[in-house]
């Protein structure tokens, strides 16, 4: 099945009861359609009086990109679940998949017959904590290839003059945009020190390029566009 906000929602209303002692408060879930990543937690971070981060605004991104059998999608529903949890009590683990992360997972699988994981499949630990992070900026190619996909490559700015060069004479491309930008979105994609495309959604991407700064190539130096 694909994942819908009735269905997310009412297995986020049982598995808080069942397992997490009915602690969780509802939070907005949103449907995305990202093949990339099928789970997210997304949330803000501020610094208390003593310096100590505070996690809130949490929102729940399930992606509806894959039919999936009901019991996965449950479990990618409740891999979510336990990451709200440890940010919503605000306790420190030791990375996005860290020990207390590992050590729930495990407890629910055992107590619950659950087959929750940390596979690429299921979730991506970059999208579990993409918001979180302070902006980064990057030099983003979009791709519009000649099969009529949307592909994207994240250039480190070293590599920038290459990749620019080269991309449009590896691929059959009908145009090759570029734009810096610091939107977190682009976080889950390697960076490429090689001409590489990451095919994604047109309509997802579109969303996330909003107040990127298109730029232009003289032959000698990068520039934002006029």
């Amino acid at each position: 099945m694909k994942a819908n906000i009735k269905f997310v929602t009412e297995k986020f209303d049982v598995f808080n009861r069942q397992i997490f002692a009915n602690e969780l408060p509802m939070l907005p879930i949103r449907i995305g359609h990202a093949r990339t990543s099928l789970g997210g937690l997304a949330c803000n971070k501020k610094k208390n009086l003593f310096g100590k981060a505070q996690y809130y605004n949490f929102r729940m991104i399930i992606s509806d990109s894959i039919d999936l059998p009901q019991e996965e999608l449950e479990d990618i529903i409740i891999h979510e679940m336990i990451h709200y949890f440890i940010a919503y009590k605000q306790i420190q683990d030791t990375s996005a998949h860290g020990k207390l992360f590992m050590k729930m997972m495990n407890d629910i699988n055992k107590r619950f017959g659950r087959h929750i994981s940390v596979s690429r499949r299921q979730t991506t630990s970059e999208l579990d904590t993409i918001y979180t992070l302070p902006p980064k900026p990057r030099y983003i190619c979009v791709t519009e290839l000649a099969d009529g996909r949307t592909g994207i490559t994240i250039a480190p700015k070293t590599r920038i003059f290459q990749l620019w060069k080269t991309m449009p004479q590896l691929f059959k491309t009908k145009s090759c945009r570029w734009f810096y930008t610091t939107s977190p979105y682009f976080g889950r994609y390697p960076t490429c020190l090689k001409p590489k495309i990451y095919v994604v959604e047109k309509e997802e991407l579109q969303k996330h390029l909003q107040g990127a700064i298109p730029l232009k190539n003289d032959g000698q130096t990068i520039s934002a566009e006029r």
